[in-house]
């Protein structure tokens, strides 16, 4: 018994009235030829499936066929990679919160969106939080691009925080007086 299918061949089914029909086993013959050079190439076709596993240049190629929205070449390749892996819920998702979120934290780590309502501000502006590390101008406005691009269109970026963490030890307080209590957190 055949296991795999390239283990099987057009010849083994064609009926018993065509098998001597020379006419018939020739087109056969080539289309089992040419069916043997396609299964040989599938692991190069199906690529989405293995997108860790590819080169630079398979990931772009890739990222071109699937319209990923916000792809640059200079990107890294794990945040390349990242994207390709969620560009059809992002793109699905283009112009919500999440996909803001999502693509904030492929790109500069933890992204966070805070809606109007969440921090009192006026209806359609966002606030983005992000740990991302910003060495230029060029990183600041790559931010901006990539939040442009998955945002509601009737939505306003109204800040962008970038955490960073302290190796210092500091210590922090804060005093509030709410109906003439005093909170020390």
């Amino acid at each position: 018994m055949k296991k795999f299918i390239d283990d099987v061949s057009l010849l083994d089914l064609i009926p018993f009235n065509f098998k001597n029909d020379e006419d018939t086993l020739n087109v056969l013959k080539s289309i089992n030829y040419m069916l043997k050079n396609f299964i040989q190439n599938i692991p190069e076709v199906i690529l989405f499936d293995r997108i860790d596993e590819l080169e630079e240049w398979k990931i772009d190629e890739l990222a071109l066929d699937l319209h990923v929205d916000y792809y640059k070449s200079d990107l890294q390749i794990q945040q390349k990679k990242e994207l390709l892996k969620t560009s059809l819920i992002t793109h699905r998702t283009k112009g919500t919160p999440f996909a803001v979120e999502k693509i904030t934290s492929i790109l500069f780590g933890n992204g966070e969106v805070k809606e109007w309502f969440e921090f009192g501000g006026n209806p359609g502006e966002f606030k983005v939080t992000t740990q991302g590390e910003l060495e230029t101008i060029e990183d600041y406005y790559k931010v901006i691009e990539a939040i442009n691009e998955y945002k509601n269109v009737r939505s306003w970026l109204k800040a962008i925080s970038f955490e960073r963490k302290s190796k210092d030890q500091l210590h922090y307080g804060t005093v509030s007086v709410i109906r003439n209590k005093v909170i020390l957190i």
